[in-house]
């Protein structure tokens, strides 16, 4: 007998799919594009095959513990995904930060060369560096 569950969840990467695995407690093989699961494998092999950009679950009969593990799995799926998300987040600000740094070094170097002085001054959470020549 067949079944369709659909899940609030898409799981779209492998990565994170594989991490709420881990965290919820199953352990998972990976033979050619699928996604074994062998403690669900108590009446067929039950597996997540990537099709049309997502991670779709295949098994057969419908039991409460898929119901169970699909609940489990999307909210360490999410959990996972947002610490991703915060990670990602906090490293292009690092590299923002570093690109501003940098940019400002070669600012200050090239016009130190040409003989100016640099004054910095922030505003609104904006740098404003302003060339200053003295002529006598």
């Amino acid at each position: 007998m067949s079944c369709l569950v659909k899940t609030t969840t898409p799981f779209i990467s492998q990565e994170i799919l594989l991490e709420a695995l881990e965290k919820c407690g199953y352990n998972y093989e990976i033979k050619n594009d699928k996604i074994y699961i062998p403690s669900l494998h108590k009446y067929r092999n039950t597996y997540f095959k990537f099709v049309n950009g997502k991670y779709i679950l295949n098994y057969d009969s419908y039991n409460t513990e898929i119901s169970y593990f699909l609940t489990k799995l999307e909210k360490s799926y999410n959990n996972v995904y947002e610490i991703k998300l915060k990670e990602e987040a906090e490293r292009l600000e690092r590299e923002r930060l570093a690109y501003i740094e940098s940019q400002k070094k070669a600012i200050m170097e090239k016009a130190k060369a040409k003989g100016y002085r640099v004054m910095e001054t922030k505003k609104d959470n904006k740098i404003q560096l302003t060339l200053v020549r003295e002529v006598r």
